[in-house]
């Protein structure tokens, strides 16, 4: 990994050769590979000089991403919202406050989704108690966030059979052939396993709420009320209530601010063709990119972007995040 950092740049000898820069994502049939490959697409559109040269690496997920960042082993990474200010805090996973962690830019909505065959009994999560469960792979975000609601739920490890050895694709397969009774993640919709899952075999999405979702929600502001919208998926025509978090993407503040600032501007300045990407990022706008969900201090280079194109008013960055 190659960081330019200010004290570099100021050298007697300037980076004239290209600058690598990689981006954490998650598995190559998830959600977060598909959109860190698309961030770096629009870095074609950077003409600046060094050349920024970006490729994206798959990973656990968004626990793995942040762990990454703080060693200098990845510049920029995916991850949910509630993982980045549980690592920024240093609470749950993390032992210690990682705070050199910086958010970049917010992108899409996150719900934690529970899926199970159409011709089980399983209705509410709480049928799900001593079953066969696909919870995701260690290091992923939706792992740690059916982990966060198992506690809320005043369930421990002898209370579901848990697996947490399987890839979402390789979990869903697991669900067809009826060698696991529920998969849980954490996604955006659509998500296209979960389109080719139902035109294989009929599924359901359980509803996620009740009381222990609202003390959740009531006690961290990581986590917000969701809908999945109806009609997405063969079979599943109405809305599905559940919560969940914002996909962001985090870098450190040990990565030169212009690097940054060049990133966001890449994505910003070609908002319109990085929406149409990916069906999750087409609701995106500046603002809420900007704005929404700061679970870690904005970076530099992206309060200085969105200072220059008036998506920050002054008076509400603390100069300690300049």
């Amino acid at each position: 990994m190659f960081f330019l950092t200010s004290a570099h740049a100021a050298g007697t000898e300037p980076q004239t050769g290209p600058i690598f820069i990689t981006i954490g994502t998650g598995s190559a049939n998830g959600i977060y590979y598909p959109v860190g490959r698309t961030i770096c697409d629009m870095l074609r559109h950077d003409t600046e000089n060094p050349r920024l040269l970006c490729s994206v690496e798959r990973t656990a997920g968004s626990t793995h991403n942040l762990k990454y960042i703080a060693v200098g082993g990845l510049e920029f990474g995916l991850s949910q919202s509630d993982q980045l200010g549980t690592a920024f805090k240093g609470t749950g996973e993390f032992k210690s406050p990682i705070n050199k962690l910086r958010t970049v830019l917010s992108l899409y909505n996150e719900s934690l989704t529970v899926i199970v065959r159409a011709d089980s009994s399983y209705h509410k999560f709480s049928d799900l108690k001593h079953k066969k469960i696909s919870t995701g792979l260690p290091g992923s975000g939706g792992n740690t966030t059916m982990h966060v609601l198992m506690n809320y739920m005043n369930w421990d490890e002898d209370d579901i059979d848990e697996v947490a050895s399987l890839s979402n694709i390789r979990a869903l397969t697991e669900l067809g052939e009826k060698r696991v009774d529920a998969m849980v993640c954490t996604t955006g919709h659509p998500y296209k396993l979960l389109t080719a899952a139902a035109g294989e075999f009929a599924l359901r999405l359980i509803p996620v709420k009740g009381a222990m979702v609202e003390s959740l929600l009531k006690d961290s502001f990581a986590y917000s009320r969701t809908v999945i919208p109806g009609g997405l998926y063969r079979g599943i025509t109405d809305p599905v209530e559940s919560f969940g978090v914002v996909a962001t993407l985090v870098s450190s503040s040990e990565v030169d601010k212009a690097i940054v600032y060049r990133v966001v501007k890449a994505i910003f300045d070609n908002l319109d063709e990085f929406r149409k990407a990916d069906p999750l990022l087409d609701r995106l706008t500046r603002i809420n990119m900007a704005r929404r969900y700061r679970f870690a201090p904005l970076h530099a280079g992206s309060i200085e972007y969105f200072l220059q194109n008036d998506l920050l008013d002054e008076t509400t960055v603390p100069v300690t995040e300049r």
